[in-house]
C-alpha cells in the first residue's frame, strides 16, 4: 500500500535506561540508550515501512535535529518530502529506571505562516498515487484549527482516505472527514458529542481497546496483562498493525487481534515500538476480540462506549 504520513511536529525520541543507584546522591548514569525518529507521525511511518508498505512523509524538519531525522528515515527506506524550518525539531526523553517510566517532553515546535504554506503546497504535490493519508502526532504551534482543516480538506477533495490520531482539539476538525480515527481513552472524551460515522478505535492502555466500524459493528478487545517496560509508541504499533492487517484481509476483527497482540508485545521491550515476536505469536491466541451489541451506545456518537 502507498501511504502518505503528514508529520506536523516530528521529534527525536531518546530512551535512556538508568542505573537505579545514583552517584553522589543525584547523578543517574545511563547504562543503555536508544534513539529513533519519533513522535506518533514518524513512529507510524517507520512501523508501516517495516511491514512492507511504501511510505512517504511530508513534514517540518529543522536545521540540526531535523537533518538527523530526515537521514534516519531515508536510511530505513522512507521517502521524505521536507519543509525546512527555522526552528529545530523537538527532543523527547524517556527515562527507564528500576521498573518506572518517565517521559520528558520538549517545548513544542513552532512554524511560520510561510512554512505552513510551503507544507500545504508540498502536500498537494505528494497526493498523487496515494490511497491513504495519515495525520498523526503533535501539531506545531503556528498551525491553527483552520490551517489543519485546510490540510484535511485538501486530502478529502482528492477522494483519499484520511487516518487521524491527533490531540483532542484537532479531532473535532478531522472527525467528520476521517475514514479511521484512532485515539486513546483521554482523547476519546473529545468525541463524545461528535458524529463518528468513520471507523473509530480507542486504545485503553493496558486494558485493550474498543472499536466501532463504519458499518455499525462494535468490538471490545481484551489483552492479557504483561509487565510493561516502555509503553511509549505502543499506540502507534497498534495503529500500524491495524492498518496493515485490514488492508491485507479486509477484516477489522482479525486486524484488531493482530494490532492488540503487537502493541502489547512491544511494551515489554526497552526500545520504542520494538515488537517481541515470540510474545507476539503467543498473544495472537490469547487476545480476545468480542463483538458487542449497540444497546446503550450512541448511534451517531461514541457515547456509552468509552474505556
Amino acid at each position: 500500500m502507498k501511504v502518505l504520513v503528514v508529520a506536523l511536529s516530528p521529534a527525536v525520541d531518546q530512551v535512556m535506561v538508568l542505573n537505579p543507584t545514583p552517584e553522589e546522591g543525584k547523578i543517574y548514569r545511563a547504562i543503555r540508550k536508544y534513539r529513533s525518529p519519533g513522535s506518533k507521525s514518524l513512529n507510524v511511518a517507520r512501523f508501516l515501512n517495516q511491514l512492507g508498505h511504501e511510505v512517504t512523509v511530508v513534514g517540518f524538519f529543522g536545521p540540526f535535529m531535523g537533518r538527523w531525522l530526515v537521514n534516519e528515515c531515508q536510511k530505513q527506506g522512507i521517502h521524505v518530502v521536507e519543509v525546512p524550518t527555522v526552528q529545530d525539531n523537538r527532543i523527547s526523553v524517556i527515562l527507564l529506571k528500576d521498573g518506572s517510566e518517565e517521559v520528558i517532553s520538549d517545548l513544542p515546535m513552532e512554524v511560520t505562516g510561510e512554512e505552513y504554506l510551503q507544507l500545504l503546497d508540498l502536500l498537494r504535490g505528494s497526493l498523487r498515487e496515494q490511497s491513504h493519508v495519515v495525520f498523526s502526532g503533535s501539531i506545531a504551534q503556528g498551525i491553527g484549527m483552520s490551517n489543519f482543516g485546510a490540510l484535511i480538506d485538501e486530502v478529502v477533495s482528492r477522494g483519499l482516505k484520511v487516518v487521524v490520531d491527533v490531540r483532542s482539539e484537532f479531532l473535532r476538525i478531522a472527525a467528520p472527514s476521517a475514514w479511521l480515527l484512532k485515539v486513546n481513552q483521554h482523547e476519546a472524551e473529545a468525541l463524545a458529542e461528535i458524529p463518528a460515522q468513520a471507523n473509530v478505535g480507542i486504545t485503553c492502555e493496558g486494558m485493550g481497546a474498543v472499536f466501532r466500524s463504519s458499518d455499525g459493528k462494535w468490538f471490545r478487545v481484551q489483552v492479557p496483562q504483561v509487565e510493561a517496560v516502555n509503553t511509549v509508541g505502543a499506540g502507534d504499533v497498534f495503529l500500524a498493525y491495524l492498518l496493515d492487517h485490514y488492508w491485507r484481509t479486509d477484516s477489522w476483527e482479525g486486524a484488531l487481534r493482530v494490532a492488540a497482540a503487537a502493541a502489547t508485545s512491544s511494551v515489554i521491550t526497552e526500545e520504542i515500538g520494538k515488537v517481541d515476536y515470540s510474545m507476539f505469536e503467543d498473544l495472537l491466541g490469547r487476545v480476545l476480540v468480542i463483538e458487542e451489541t449497540a444497546d446503550g451506545k450512541g448511534k451517531s456518537t461514541i457515547d456509552g462506549w468509552l474505556c
